[in-house]
């Protein structure tokens, strides 16, 4: 089993994405599921595999680094939050 993932959309999104519409939940679960806390992504990343505006992808990244979801790299780079039980 994909326990990485499993931990990821049971337990830190349902502390970390209260309120989010079940779409939302399902694209940050998506991105995940890409790219792990292995790999760093872009706007472009995030806008090509919802198809959105890269805009669009800004907006949804924000949204997630309000939450605490993901987190900024550097410009433009952003990598999904790792819980405190992770970095252990």
């Amino acid at each position: 089993q994909d326990w990485e993932l499993i931990y990821f959309r049971d337990v830190f999104l349902k502390s970390h994405g209260e309120g989010l519409r079940k779409r939302t939940l399902e694209r940050i679960v998506l991105l995940f599921e890409r790219y792990r806390y292995t790999y760093n992504f872009n706007r472009r990343n995030v806008a090509d595999l919802f198809a959105i505006t890269e805009n669009g992808g800004s907006g949804f990244i924000a949204n997630c680094i309000d939450r605490g979801i993901i987190k900024k790299v550097k410009v433009d780079e952003y990598c999904f939050v790792m819980s405190k039980e992770e970095d252990l």
